[in-house]
């Protein structure tokens, strides 16, 4: 699913469990089995609070994830080292592999989500 989900406004605890519940029940109904999620990784520069704010919701929704299904979490280096012959962002600026081999994705924002559910069906 290409979907995004806002972070309710208001007080960020009731906000996030929202988002677990949200996260959670559209897991089961949808029946998913599997969940892959991008690794963190050490960011390049001073942690910023929009920087926090996100890991905390990526929190969440391994958490949530977690608790309906199996989760997988991948690195780019890891997706780098093992598949194909080309650096992740390499896949991420080619538009003719998105046009030709994976069709349907609409979004070039979805394509590091849609690469890492690629990869992770090699590993």
């Amino acid at each position: 699913s290409d979907t995004t989900w806002p972070l309710q406004k208001g007080e960020r605890g009731p906000a996030l469990n929202v988002l677990h519940q949200r996260c959670a029940s559209y897991l089961k109904e949808n029946k998913v089995d599997s969940v892959v999620i991008k690794a963190s990784a050490v960011p390049q520069g001073a942690a910023r609070l929009s920087l926090l704010e996100s890991a905390e919701a990526r929190g969440v929704v391994i958490a949530a994830a977690a608790s309906v299904c199996d989760v997988k979490i991948i690195s780019k280096a890891l997706i780098s080292r093992t598949f194909g012959d080309r650096k992740v962002d390499d896949y991420l600026r080619d538009d003719d592999f998105w046009t030709k081999d994976a069709v349907g994705l609409k979004r070039k924002t979805s394509r590091e989500a849609a690469l890492l559910i690629i990869a992770s069906r090699g590993n």
